[in-house]
């Protein structure tokens, strides 16, 4: 777990410049300015963009973050599409594990869930969700979480994306099913209607997950 908290805390990190370059337009000093906002200053507000915070009422947001927050994310449940989250594939990478290992492990982590997906107006997505799925140890796995993906035209209606995911998760061999938090990276490929998803979990656990979302109602 502490690893996972870790890999998130440099997520984030890495995850400023990545909306930074979305923002850029908007975060432009104006010409009378004298003084450019801090390094840090700006990753800071780069982060908060990528959160719920944004689509969140004027209303709630001058009261704070957290109302500005929770009323963002009672907005994407409102007015984002249905998904059906369909799992999986998990590649248990080989300089973590032993060949005997990899064999024992479950890597058709199959599972299903739930959500919605809101697209703003630069076509990034906010993306709410719970999944239950066998883990590698052929035991239910519980998760619930927010996701970030920051989206660019590839090809037509191909669209690739990158972001981030924040979770609450609980498993039967990490203290028995007692929910943690976590942050991962995410990356995409596909259209409004189903992108294939993919991360990496760093640390113990060292895998490479794969799962789909099939989003109804997208244009």
């Amino acid at each position: 777990m502490r690893s996972a908290l870790r890999a998130g805390a440099l997520l984030l990190t890495l995850i400023a410049p990545l909306a930074v370059a979305q923002d850029s337009e908007d975060s432009q000093a104006s010409e009378g300015s004298k003084e450019s906002p801090s390094f840090w200053s700006r990753s800071v507000d780069a982060v908060n963009s990528t959160t719920p915070f944004p689509v969140g009422g004027k209303e709630a947001q001058d009261k704070g973050w957290f109302s500005g927050a929770w009323d963002g994310t009672k907005n994407i449940w409102r007015d984002g599409n249905w998904d059906l989250l369909v799992s999986g594939y998990t590649w248990h990478l080989p300089y973590a594990y032993s060949p005997e290992k990899r064999q024992q492990e479950n890597s058709l982590t199959w599972g299903f869930g739930i959500g919605k997906t809101l697209v703003d107006e630069r076509d990034n997505q906010r993306i709410l969700y719970t999944l239950i799925i066998s883990d590698s140890h052929y035991k239910p796995q519980y998760s619930a979480g927010y996701g970030w993906m920051a989206r660019w035209k590839a090809y037509e209606n191909i669209r690739v994306g990158a972001g981030y995911t924040a979770f609450i998760m609980a498993r039967s061999d990490i203290h028995d099913y007692v929910p943690f938090p976590g942050v991962a990276p995410l990356a995409s490929i596909g259209t409004n209607r189903f992108s294939l998803f993919g991360t990496f979990i760093p640390g113990h656990a060292s895998i490479l997950y794969f799962f789909g979302i099939l989003t109804f109602d997208a244009k």
